[in-house]
């Protein structure tokens, strides 16, 4: 296993792998807005004395298993002033989207990644989109979005979709560098299936909804589009945990030439002495780095320090379903296909015992 050594660094909050509340649809028109002159302070949030805003000042907080709390922060004035364009984000005068058209506008950008490969998301680019533009951007959505969080050390934005039976939770974020440049992305998306109701809500992994809407960065699509990853990793239980399972079967897919890193989850289940998992279709978290960067164990943050520090509990592809990573890209590249991952369930006792 290919590690690096790693100073310990606190737990970012932002980790969205076990939370399970994430969710968000929403779409527009074209992304707009005007650049934003930034928070004065580290802990400010975007201006409460906006019009535009709805909740103004509010940064939301995760708690575990539970929707985000939220706390009132100091919020300065929004002023819009002129900007050339980025790269990857064309602006315009500022505008809060509708929620009608920021579902719309969000529907195009999950089908067309907007029109950017990994790692710019949506236009966002780590390593070159500027904090100033990357609110411009994000301004728009706030009319939808449950929880939000815009300041001058990051920005987050959380949404739920939910019809009679389903539930989906997204959420889209990133963090800054000193010099105020995004530092990295990450994108969460899980599904719910709520038709016995919230209280009765439980992880959903195969709805033709949520997979058809997520289907750009669903495993096979990735691997067609990135090609095969430089390493692949396994963690898992050795018993189906009951009841919704709170550690089902990860796939961790490595790519840090090209500055991505996917956490694929699904459920698992037991056949005699194996443990399964079908990651064609599967839940997904995409941290997103500037391509190439050496560091990278560092800048994933807090988030990814389990996967670095203890590698004990995380397995090769070879070590835990006996197979290549030319292997797993040739299988799993084909979105027909139906082949699960098989790994022996006594290679998940837990290492400190």
């Amino acid at each position: 296993m290919k590690m690096k050594k790693l100073k310990k660094k606190p737990l970012d909050y932002y980790w969205i792998w076990l939370v399970g509340v994430l969710p968000l649809v929403i779409s527009s028109c074209n992304p707009i807005g005007a650049t934003l002159t930034p928070p004065t302070s580290p802990q400010s949030s975007v201006s409460s004395q906006s019009p535009l805003l709805e909740p103004p000042g509010l940064t939301a907080t995760p708690q575990g298993n539970k929707e985000p709390t939220i706390t009132p922060t100091a919020s300065p004035l929004i002023t819009a002033t002129p900007v050339l364009p980025s790269p990857t984000l064309t602006l315009s005068p500022l505008s809060v989207l509708t929620t009608d058209g920021a579902m719309k506008r969000i529907s195009e950008l999950l089908a067309t990644n907007g029109k950017c490969r990994l790692p710019c998301f949506w236009g966002l680019t780590p390593g070159d989109t500027s904090g100033e533009n990357a609110q411009t951007f994000m301004m728009p959505f706030t009319s939808s979005a449950r929880r939000y969080t815009l300041n001058s050390e990051r920005g987050s934005m959380f949404w739920v979709q939910e019809t009679e039976n389903l539930e989906v939770n997204i959420t889209i974020g990133y963090d800054l560098d000193t010099t105020g440049i995004i530092e990295r992305i990450y994108f969460h998306a899980e599904a719910h299936d709520i038709s016995q109701g919230q209280d009765q809500s439980r992880r959903t992994y195969d709805n033709p909804t949520f997979n058809q809407e997520f289907q750009a960065y669903m495993l096979p699509q990735i691997l067609s589009n990135y090609g095969p990853p430089e390493e692949v990793f396994i963690l898992t239980s050795s018993e189906v945990p009951v009841p919704n399972p709170w550690w089902p079967f990860y796939v961790f897919l490595l790519y840090p030439t090209q500055g991505i890193f996917i956490d694929y989850e699904v459920g698992l289940d037991t056949v005699g002495d194996h443990v399964i998992g079908c990651p064609t279709h599967a839940h997904m978290t995409l941290w997103l780095l500037a391509p190439g960067n050496e560091d990278y164990p560092e800048v994933l943050g807090g988030n990814w320090d389990p996967f670095f520090e203890n590698p004990a509990y995380y397995k090769t592809i070879e070590e835990a379903a006996s197979m290549t990573v030319e292997e797993f890209y040739e299988t799993f590249k084909n979105p027909e296909n139906t082949t699960c991952l098989e790994t022996p369930a006594d290679l998940w006792a837990d290492p400190s015992q």
